[in-house]
């Protein structure tokens, strides 16, 4: 299922980029969301630094998994782990610290949101910019939703395997790089980018038709497969990795507190990114 069906699934997510639309959104918004990656990135590298000593040997691969998932959603957290030949029980312990620690983080962001008054006068920041991104994304999710057919969801399951095999079949092509740029990293990069520049032709008008659908729902079958291989009694006993979450989460905060500050950015961004 991992090595096929994520694959696959990425294909199906990613002609919903719609780069011309992000781009759209304007220079605050993107930079609200590049302050948000750095912040991750950087508090990974500083938890790993105060607690993999004590975390095993796969601690670097399970820290590169989160960063993952908490740059770009949970198909990154498997795509990562899968390339980098992750463990399942490493797998179910990243899965484990985006659940407890991210979504304890995601009810506080909710809880701020009836606070957001207060947090512009904070950012000095303007929520005209905010209605309008939202017109924007409201206008483009109409005009392309329709009802899902039959001949949309074939042609959109065999573009995704088709594509999936020759990115995959591009990557083993490849040298490998260390641990980290493996056949299926290179597989996966290749596909990421395709998938992007996809994104910007008329097959992006399918995710109106259900590609994003599509696409989760194998992810979730991924999810499950992993979920099925964990050993439940390792995830628990690993109390460290829960206050490592939470140092990365705190990283990530300050720096993009700051960097909505310097931007003068509404507090809209500050839940999103």
């Amino acid at each position: 299922l991992t090595r096929h069906l994520l694959p696959a699934s990425l294909a199906l997510l990613l002609l919903s980029s719609d780069l011309r639309s992000i781009a759209a959104l304007g220079p605050r918004a993107l930079l609200a969301m590049a302050a948000a990656s750095v912040g991750i990135s950087a508090g990974v590298v500083l938890s790993f630094v105060v607690f993999g000593s004590r975390l095993g040997g796969e601690a670097w691969k399970t820290f590169a998994a989160i960063c993952g998932t908490w740059i770009g959603g949970s198909a990154n957290l498997l795509a990562v782990g899968t390339a980098l030949g992750l463990s399942p029980e490493s797998q179910g312990i990243a899965i484990l610290v985006d659940t407890v620690v991210g979504y304890s983080w995601m009810g506080i962001l909710i809880a701020l949101a009836a606070r957001q008054p207060r947090l512009d006068r904070f950012f000095r920041a303007d929520r005209a910019e905010v209605e309008a991104i939202g017109e924007r994304v409201r206008a483009r999710f109409e005009r392309d939703r329709r009802p899902t057919t039959v001949p949309d969801a074939t042609l959109l399951v065999g573009f995704a395997l088709v594509f999936s095999v020759a990115a995959m079949s591009l990557g083993r092509l490849l040298p490998p790089v260390g641990n980290v740029l493996t056949p299926f990293s290179w597989g996966i990069l290749i596909l990421t980018t395709g998938g992007l520049l996809l994104s910007l032709t008329p097959l992006a008008r399918y995710d109106g038709a259900g590609a994003s659908s599509l696409g989760y729902a194998a992810f979730y079958l991924l999810l499950a497969s992993v979920g099925a291989q964990a050993d439940l009694e390792k995830i628990v006993s690993q109390p460290l990795w829960i206050a490592a979450g939470v140092l990365v989460i705190a990283v990530h905060a300050v720096l993009l507190l700051l960097a909505l500050r310097l931007l003068r950015a509404p507090a809209f961004f500050f839940g999103a990114a």
